[in-house]
């Protein structure tokens, strides 16, 4: 009864930010290069990155196997060792630790866009993880690609629930 209360030690949340891993900072270069350079193509069919109103869509997973297959799963070189399914899902979960993006509805972290054609006719959708304030990464951010709306997949609350 005499000893003084020890405060615990507080350990970080678990879904709390942690500083980029070097493997983050790696892959946030190379697409900073490929998109400065014209070597990664932005806001045309096709695109692995778009730009939208929310940030930067990164199309996933086809952008993290994309770097996984040429710079391994950490960017420094080491093939991947993942089985082909799961090719580029060590970089992905690399920029998700790095807390830069926008979690989605439920807490993932993956968004639909719709395309929209010619006409206002839908086309296909993309599954992407938005970058937040991607001026952090890109200067100058470019416009907005007009062709893509986001999916809103929440469903709507339903009044008698």
């Amino acid at each position: 009864p005499d000893r003084p209360a020890r405060a615990k030690a507080e350990k970080p949340a678990r879904n709390a930010p942690q500083p980029p891993s070097e493997a983050a900072l790696r892959f946030m270069a190379w697409l900073q290069q490929g998109l400065a350079g014209g070597a990664i193509a932005y806001n045309e069919t096709g695109a692995m990155v778009h730009f939208a109103a929310e940030g930067m869509l990164l199309v996933s997973p086809r952008i993290f196997r994309h770097f996984a297959e040429r710079f391994g799963e950490k960017g420094d070189g080491t093939p991947s060792t993942l089985a082909a399914d799961k090719l580029g899902t060590g970089i992905q979960r690399e920029v998700i630790k790095a807390g830069w993006h926008e979690l989605g509805p439920r807490k993932t972290n993956v968004h639909r866009y719709q395309v929209v054609r010619r006409g206002g006719q839908a086309g296909s959708s993309l599954s992407v993880m938005i970058i937040r304030a991607p001026q952090r990464f890109i200067e100058p951010v470019p416009p907005a690609n007009p062709h893509l709306v986001k999916v809103n997949a929440e469903p709507p609350q339903d009044i008698l629930s």
